[in-house]
Order: C-alpha cells, then structure tokens, then sequence
C-alpha cells in the first residue's frame, strides 16, 4: 500500500513537471510571437542628400634647393631663389601675408673616395626651404602650383606640391545635409507605409552614415568617409538610416 502510494506521488509530480515545462515553452513562444509583431510593425529606411560645393580655401607648398660648397655661397643661392619666388607669387596676386617661409633645412654631402666609401671631406651643402601658401583666392593657387617650375628655366630649382583645396563652412554644410537627409527618408517612410495602408507613427531608431566628400563625377566611397582635396569643385552626400513605427 505504502509503495502505491509512493508511486501515485511522484506519478503527480511528474505531471505538475510536465505542466509547468509547457507553460514556460508556451509563454515563450507568446514572447517570441509579441516581439515578431513588433519587429513586424516597424519600418527602416535609408534617407539620402547630396550637395555640389566649391572650395574657398586652398593651401599649397613648394620647396627651393641651393647647394654650393660653401655653406655661406649656398645661403646666398637659397635667398636668391627665395626672392624670385616670393616676387613671382606677388606678381600673380598672392599677397605677402598669405606667404611663410619655413626653416632652413641643411644637409652635408660628403666627398667618396675611389672605392666609392663616404670620407670626411665635405662636398656640398644642401639647402632647402618650404615655402607655404594659404589663401582664399583657389583659382590663383591653381595656376601658380602649375606654373611655378617654370623658373627654373632662370635657374631656381624649385619643387611644386599638390595644393588642397579645404571647404571652411564644411560643418555647416553638413548639418544642412543632415537635416535633408532625414527629410528624405520620412518621405520614403511615408510612401511605403501609405503602399501598406498603414501610416508612420514614431521614430524608434535613427543613425548617420559617414559623409563622403568627392571630386564632382566620383562614384567612390569609404567606410570611413571620403574628403577629397584635390579638387576646387566637390559633391558631398549624406546618408541616413531611420526606424518608425507603422501604425495600422
């Protein structure tokens, strides 16, 4: 009698188990089901703005070279050269404050001897100096960055770099395209969820994309944004992605 019992005992806990286990099972899957129905009753969409921009800043560099072996005769080769280019960016309407000169540079070439092996003897001094250009005038930069090498047909060896050129109400541009770029994809949202006859109801979610700055036909982009310089004309586009709740 006493084992019936036992038995019928545990017969019942096994069955309270079993319950218990599909209630929970049950009510998971009731969650699961809410959670679908949200996801379900949401909407995410990609809104986008683009903008054509021009330049108003442009910095630019070159660097003249003397060498003599002298270190004195070389100074003077380097200052005759700084001269003439520091008249010739006048000339071509580049004004003297827009114009720095950066430190010297010195280095010392030293003479070899027949097995080709590097003595003390000094050979040359090499002088070197940036000169640097930032203005507002992009157009003058674009020329004289060209046309600059063509001293030294006179004699002045002198290197051009690439300019950049720079956008300095950039952040302001940005905020605008920002702002066009959510109104974008509100109207998107709008459209589909008025396809699906429902409406937008609101926001659950929004992220920025990165802005990519290019030259104007590019079609290049990055994960971490593009901000091209080489150009005076650019295209800047924004991208932003948004999640509303639909309403039914």
């Amino acid at each position: 009698m006493k084992n019936l019992l036992n038995a019928r005992g545990i017969a019942m806990l096994l069955l309270v188990v079993c319950l218990a286990f599909g209630f929970t099972v049950a009510a998971q899957s009731v969650s699961r089901a809410l959670i679908k129905m949200r996801q379900d009753n949401t909407i995410s969409v990609k809104g986008y703005a683009e903008e054509q921009i021009v330049s108003d800043l442009a910095a630019w560099s070159c660097r003249i070279t003397a060498r003599a072996g002298d270190l004195k005769e070389a100074y003077g080769k380097l200052e005759q050269a700084r001269n003439v280019v520091a008249d010739y960016l006048k000339k071509h309407e580049v004004a003297e404050t827009e114009i720095e000169f950066l430190p010297v540079d010195t280095t010392i070439a030293h003479a070899r001897d027949e097995k080709g092996k590097e003595t003390n003897t000094i050979e040359l001094y090499i002088l070197t100096q940036n000169i640097r250009v930032s203005t507002a005038n992009v157009d003058v930069v674009s020329k004289v960055s060209n046309q600059v090498t063509d001293l030294i047909k006179d004699g002045i060896e002198v290197e051009s770099f690439s300019p950049d050129y720079l956008v300095s109400t950039i952040n302001e541009i940005k905020l605008d395209l920002l702002a066009k770029a959510t109104e974008n994809a509100r109207a998107r949202a709008d459209i589909l969820a008025e396809r699906s006859k429902g409406r937008v109801g609101s926001l659950c979610s929004a992220s920025q994309g990165v802005f990519q700055i290019t030259p104007p036909h590019s079609t290049e982009v990055s994960g971490y944004g593009e901000y091209d310089t080489s150009t005076i004309p650019k295209k800047i586009q924004a991208v932003v992605t948004l999640q509303f709740a639909i309403e039914r």
